[in-house]
């Protein structure tokens, strides 16, 4: 078989599953509450993994490791990712269950196979773990769980909304839509 035909063939299989999908998406839609399928799992993985410059691949962790230094990530984890991806990395929190995508567990094989340059670039950078996060405001519009107010139930939207324009990596705009 010609190779533009063989290209031709795949491109049709690829755009006859990719409308099967979508098919698939339309009737199901999509829900704070339900898991990512298998599917948006590999979907999501692959758009995160082409979105990396190879060269950000590549990249040696920048720091050398020393206790003062190893103290500081901690306390940096614990004000930034503890209360979405738990004490444990594990996700299971009223705030990482309430995300779409829920938070990952960072213990996973897909998580710690990644190399420094692509979590300091992917996650540590760009942030883009936040890919999905469900605003305050979006919670309300949409009667879905709302991450903040899971955990902090004494708490108002509005007060969410306030205290997500204090956090230094969000955009202000971002967190009133």
């Amino acid at each position: 078989m010609k190779p533009r035909y063989r290209t031709l063939i795949i491109l049709a299989v690829v755009a006859i599953l990719l409308a099967g999908y979508a098919a698939w998406v339309t009737q199901k839609g999509f829900r704070a509450t339900d898991q990512p399928s298998a599917v948006e799992r590999i979907l999501a993985r692959t758009v995160r993994n082409f979105g990396i410059p190879r060269s950000a691949r590549n990249e040696n962790n920048p720091w050398t490791a020393t206790p003062a230094l190893l103290q500081e990530a901690r306390d940096n984890f614990s004000d930034r990712c503890l209360s979405c991806h738990g004490k444990d990395g594990d996700g299971r929190t009223g705030i990482g269950q309430n995300l779409y995508p829920k938070a990952p567990n960072l213990q996973r094989p897909e998580t710690q196979s990644l190399t420094d340059g692509e979590l300091l670039h992917y996650i540590i950078q760009n942030g883009a773990h936040t890919f999905a996060f469900i605003t305050p405001v979006m919670a309300d519009k949409y009667k879905i769980p709302n991450p903040c107010t899971s955990c902090h139930t004494e708490e108002t939207t509005a007060w969410a909304t306030d205290a997500m324009h204090h956090w230094p990596e969000r955009s202000p705009w971002r967190t009133d839509q």
